[in-house]
Parts: C-alpha cells; structure tokens; sequence
C-alpha cells in the first residue's frame, strides 16, 4: 500500500507499508518514521549549514468529523419541569478530544472523552458535598448536531434521556471602545465616530463620541451577538437620535444605524472596529526545541527590551 503526500516544506514521496512504518528518500532529505498509538513518529534529516541535522516530528490522524466547537442543548428539571441550557465546548488536539461542560451555574472538564469516526462520548462529575454524581453522553455527530443519550443516576433510579446538542455560536464580547469614519455634509469632511461599551453588574453602560460631541448611550441590549443601542445629542436646532443595531464578530461590529433629526429619518450603515490595546513584546520568551531525534530537549530563551 503506498500513498503520496506534498510537503509544504519538501518535495517528498512518502511510503506507507503494511507494517504501519513510513519512510521516503529524495535528495538527502529524508523522513522515516512508524506509527505510535494513535500518532505517526520519526525523524526528519535536511541539510544544514554545517552539515545534515537531524529533526524530530509527529502527525495525527484527522478526525473524520472535527467536532471542536460549542455544542448546546436543553434538558428538563424532574422536579418542576423547568427547561435549562447547557452548553460543551470541545477541543481536538494531538489525536485526542477534551472539552468542558458549563451550564448558567457552573463549569467542569469532561473526562473519559471518545471519538471514533462519528460516535462520541464523554461523562461530566459534579460533586456535592462527598458524593459524586456522574453523567454519560453517548452520541453520533451528524453536521451541525450531535443525537443520542444521557444516562445518569439518582440514588438507585437509573435515568435515561435524549440527548440533541447543534451547533452553537459562542457569545461575543462588546465590552471595549469601537471606531469607525464617516463622511458628512458637501464637503464630504471624514470624521471619526467612537462608542465605549462597560459593563455595570448585569447591565451596559457606555459613551458616544463624534463630531466633538460626546453623550451617554442609552438602551443597551445584548444577547450572543447582537448589540443594540441610542444615542441622543443636544445641538441648538434640536435633537438628534441614532438607533445602532448589528452584530459583534470578533474585533469588527457590522451595523445600521437609523438617524432621526426632526422629521427627517434616514438609514446609514457602519463598519466598526474594536481598538486594541497595542502589543507588548518587553520581557523574556522560551520556548522548547530538540536539535536530533532523542536528544535531550533544550530550552531556548529570548530578551526582548
């Protein structure tokens, strides 16, 4: 059985045989190397300026379906019937998937995390007090959802559930200051438009600024992404009102916003970006290397005043 790969760093044609071992040879570059649980590993020879050096690597097989990402379903309170979400974010990293499991009271680290081909599974232990409860998801990935069951245990009433987990889009965050330019009037003058969102216990707050006027946002509504708020400014012909709705992904804030100025209302659109606080590269840096395949890894360290 043979396969060949492109490398992104050397032209190489890779063997792959029955016994699981792999190796190539092209040009004194060569990768040999054998499968090791659930990764491939070996070396890498390439020429160097002193001579050929000798590196280490390791690959992972891809899952067939990448469920990294956050998941969120309902279940229902035995007592009262009440609906709660919960929610679990997974990582797949290196061959293996690890994730947590929070609901609106709290977080913990899921354990016992299998993946075959579409199958899924993983358990969640709360504690109370000096018990532990545990509770099994089992499931098959399908897209954007995840069907199968929960099983858990109160006292000796063995419990069963269905379990239907899609997709979710993790919540933003729009606490920060947000900038953007607009042209106004004939003259098409540019000026820099900015709102500050905080956040005040469970509510936001923020200022608006532009034109050199500067005022409190009023109505600040928020929930996952989308972010809406009004503004209103005082001038010596009246007030003026803006409505800001739009959505929040990552560092960018895609809005309308619709003006009012006495009778007169119009639409305009806005593209804002979050101002980040500037990098601060001062301090010491390390980080691990290895010069051959099983040589002692090294330390290398960098001072950057």
């Amino acid at each position: 059985m043979k396969a060949r790969l492109i490398s992104k760093l050397f032209p190489l044609v890779v063997s792959v045989g029955l016994l699981g071992t792999l190796y190539t040879s092209a040009a004194q570059q060569d990768v040999s190397g054998k499968q090791e649980g659930k990764a491939m590993k070996g070396t890498l020879l390439i020429d160097g300026r002193d001579g050929p050096r000798e590196m280490a690597w390791e690959a992972y097989r891809a899952p067939e379906i990448d469920p990294a990402g956050l998941w969120k379903w309902k279940t229902t309170n035995g007592r009262d019937g009440t609906e709660r979400d919960s929610w679990v974010t997974l990582k797949y990293a290196k061959g293996a998937l690890a994730g947590t499991y929070r609901t609106t009271r709290n977080q913990v680290a899921i354990t016992d995390v299998v993946l075959e081909g579409k199958n899924i599974s993983f358990k969640v232990e709360r504690r109370f007090r000096d018990r532990v409860f545990t509770t099994n998801y089992k499931g098959v990935l399908h897209g954007s959802s995840i069907k199968g069951t929960i099983k858990s245990r109160r006292g000796d009433e063995a419990r069963e559930a269905e379990w239907n987990a899609t997709a979710d889009t993790p919540e933003a965050d729009p606490i920060g200051t947000w900038v953007w330019s607009t042209r106004w009037g004939w003259s098409g003058e540019e000026v820099e438009s900015k709102f500050t969102i905080k956040r005040e216990g469970d509510a936001f707050t923020g200022t608006y600024a532009g034109r050199g006027d500067e005022s409190s946002i009023e109505e600040v509504k928020f929930e996952v992404n989308t972010l809406s708020f009004n503004v209103t400014s005082v001038t010596d012909r009246g007030e003026f009102t803006s409505a800001f709705n739009g959505t929040i992904e990552e560092d960018q804030f895609d809005a309308n916003i619709k003006m009012q100025f006495g009778e007169r209302k119009f639409n305009r659109s806005m593209v804002a970006k979050r101002v980040l606080a500037p990098a601060k590269p001062v301090g010491v840096w390390t980080w691990p290397s290895q010069a051959a395949a099983g040589a002692m890894a090294n330390r290398s360290r960098a001072s950057l005043l």
